[in-house]
């Protein structure tokens, strides 16, 4: 990443991952390969800061307000609730919770080496079969680094 990237975030005001947290992410996501993420997320002030995206940098075309997550309620998100439960099983990791009404989980995609930013909907899990439909991924950004770069941050209050 980037330093002018991480100059920008150590000022995102959240909390800093600490190795207890990152041994829950791990228990919860044992099979999500996340020491990427988790490297991030230790170096950087994230959980409860508020993120935004304008919805013209978007490629879904909504834009973002969210608060990303402490480990956890990832951790909780991953393993209790859908769609988490449903999408970690693709490597998709909450990290971030909508503040614009919609309730609607951010995840990081570890599939890919940039680490892309999703949004998935709440009914892209079917309620009949508990099965995701992929289609329904939102992607909110090529790369962590670039939704880093896009965004602006506001403090936890």
């Amino acid at each position: 990443m980037k330093a002018s990237t991480m100059k920008k975030m150590a000022a995102a005001g959240g909390e800093r991952l600490s190795s207890a947290d990152a041994g829950i992410l791990r228990a919860a996501l044992p099979h999500v390969a996340i020491e990427a993420l988790l490297q991030i997320e230790s170096a950087l002030p994230l959980a409860g800061a508020t993120l935004e995206l304008p919805a013209y940098q978007d490629p879904s075309g909504i834009g973002v307000c969210m608060k990303w997550m402490p480990a956890k309620v990832a951790a909780a998100e991953a393993t209790d609730f859908a769609p988490g439960m449903q999408a970690a099983s693709f490597g998709l990791v909450p990290v971030g919770e909508c503040l614009m009404g919609s309730g609607a989980p951010y995840f990081i995609d570890t599939r890919h080496e940039g680490l892309p930013i999703v949004r998935l909907p709440h009914d892209a899990v079917d309620t009949e079969t508990d099965a995701l439909d992929e289609s329904r991924i939102e992607r909110v950004a090529e790369s962590l680094e670039l939704f880093f770069d896009q965004c602006s941050l506001q403090a936890p209050q």
